[in-house]
């Protein structure tokens, strides 16, 4: 596969027509029905892409590709995110396409590219919002960057969005670029955004490179309309430096087009410097760093843009403010909108940086079950789950039909109030049927068999109670003896005589509501007496 993109670099150093050569797959996506788009779910299928790069694609769900390796690959087709987010893209090393670029002098020069995409070529994508991706590149070729793709040729990016990106290149070639979307080439940009950092650094001293950085694409001929960018960038050149919060440099070599750049916000820095002692020419500008060709600014807003060049030129200029150091992590939970992550914070007195990363996707939280329609033991149900925060409708539910299960005491009744107890179904624990259990009856009456009964000494007896009502809660008695020396009395009620006399025998019910008595008299037969009297028995017997 061959596609071509005229780039335009400054005319004071280079006069560039760049060739793309770029080798595609023969794998074949799936195909989805004619004329309708291919449906994208999971990040794999995201990567399939790249077997049909000019397909047609929409998103169906969120994306989250942390931990997944990703390589950047050509894509010239359609691409509708649906307002989904794509999440912890990392990109650490450019596609395996090359271009070559050419100068004014006929010198040729191998390029590579990366982001989401290496190029875009006619491709058009829009609705797509990317949070956290971290394209860190190192290299010693040149290379353009950005969060959506390396480069793009009259292509279409309309409402892409990208939250918390950070965009590093460093690089010891001579033609390489930063930038919040795509690195460079031709096309257009309607309501998009970036927020996040971009970083160039080049550290090759002994020859000049050129740099490009912008909030948007760092070079080319686009045109730009309704973009919000936040930056913070920090760019390190040892050559020439063109960085602007929009395009770090716009360039026609005909002079026959006019980019146009209207109703634009840019806020935040860039801080750079440019090492170059014999041919300096440092631009940075808040919309376009440099503009080599006809430019239309009309209505962009600068809030609180400031560029801040260092007169420090050794090392690279990064967020951080020192070496790497400890940080403490502190989990920020997703809300119903809004994306969760890790915020880290340097422990190093006096340093302040933070960064953000580890980024979640919003979630829901699945309230219980509304019932729309009621199961029944022949008929399925019917429930609504909505979200238990904001409210929103989450999903449907069939309900199983009922299976009778065990009638269970939901409430016990007691002496003074009524009890529950209800049958639930087997399958879901729903309640089918409640019964009513009448509350706890006291005993109502205690009647003894005996009103009165005489014993022979030492020859025991039985007395048994009758309770009414036979219902009664606690159908049990307690037997006593008022005279313990004359009579016992078990808990049968079994009498066991020890002495002469009358004692009283009591049955309570347990329940404490009802009780009777038996007297009971103890005598001698005639031959006890003798035994008592003659022969000393009260002594021993």
């Amino acid at each position: 596969m061959q596609n071509t993109i005229i780039l335009h670099q400054s005319r004071r150093l280079f006069s560039l027509l760049l060739v793309f050569l770029l080798l595609g797959s023969a794998a074949v996506f799936p195909v989805s029905a004619a004329n309708d788009p291919v449906s994208i779910t999971t990040a794999e299928e995201f990567l399939a892409i790249a077997d049909a790069p000019d397909g047609d694609y929409v998103l169906a769900s969120d994306l989250d590709f942390a931990g997944i390796e990703y390589v950047p690959f050509p894509f010239s087709g359609t691409l509708n995110g649906d307002g989904h987010l794509l999440l912890n893209l990392t990109v650490d090393s450019p596609a395996e396409e090359t271009g070559i670029t050419y100068d004014g002098n006929d010198i040729e020069y191998e390029t590579v590219f990366g982001g989401l995409f290496s190029v875009l070529t006619e491709a058009e994508i829009h609705d797509l919002t990317l949070v956290n991706p971290r394209v860190v590149i190192d290299t010693e070729e040149n290379c353009f960057i950005g969060s959506l793709a390396g480069a793009m040729e009259n292509s279409v990016i309309r409402d892409v969005q990208v939250i918390n990106g950070y965009i590093s290149l460093t690089q010891t070639a001579y033609n390489s670029g930063t930038a919040g979307l795509v690195g460079f080439g031709s096309g257009s940009f309607q309501d998009c955004g970036f927020e996040g950092t971009l970083i160039f650094a080049d550290t090759n001293r002994e020859e000049n490179c050129e740099s490009f950085l912008g909030g948007i694409c760092a070079t080319g001929m686009v045109d730009v309309t309704g973009c919000t960018v936040t930056l913070d960038a920090y760019a390190s050149v040892c050559g020439y430096a063109h960085s602007g919060g929009l395009v770090g440099m716009f360039y026609d070599p005909e002079w026959l087009y006019t980019g146009t750049y209207t109703e634009n916000t840019v806020s935040g820095r860039i801080l750079f410097y440019e090492y170059n002692p014999t041919d300096r020419r440092a631009y940075c500008e808040a919309f376009v760093g440099e503009e080599l060709g006809s430019v239309e600014l009309s209505d962009n807003t600068d809030t609180d843009y400031h560029s801040e060049e260092t007169d420090e030129t050794d090392g690279i200029l990064l967020p951080e403010t020192h070496a790497p150091a400890e940080y403490t992590a502190e989990v920020i939970s997703p809300t119903c909108t809004e994306c969760g992550y890790t915020e880290y914070t340097c422990t190093a007195d006096g340093c302040g940086y933070t960064y953000r990363d580890d980024y979640t996707l919003p979630a829901h939280v699945p309230g219980e079950a509304e019932i729309v329609l009621e199961a029944t033991e022949t008929e399925e149900g019917l429930a609504h789950i909505f979200c238990s925060i904001c409210g929103e409708f989450l999903s449907r539910e069939t309900l199983p039909v009922h299976v009778r299960g065990d009638w269970m005491m939901v409430e016990a009744p007691s002496f003074e109030s009524e009890g529950t107890m209800c049958l639930y179904c087997a399958e879901c624990g729903m309640v089918m049927e409640t019964q009513t259990v009448a509350a706890l009856a006291y005993v109502e009456s205690c009647t003894i068999d005996s009103e009165e009964i005489t014993l022979r000494y030492r020859k025991s007896g039985k007395l048994t109670a009758e309770i009414s009502p036979e219902y009664a809660a606690i159908p049990t008695v307690s037997w006593s003896s008022s005279d313990p020396s004359v009579v016992t009395v078990d808990e049968n009620g079994v009498l066991t005589p020890v002495g002469r006399g009358t004692a009283t025998v009591t049955c309570t019910s347990d329940d404490g509501a009802a009780e009777d008595t038996c007297t009971v008299t103890v005598k001698f037969a005639w031959w006890q007496w003798i035994i008592w009297t003659i022969l000393f028995g009260f002594l021993w017997y």
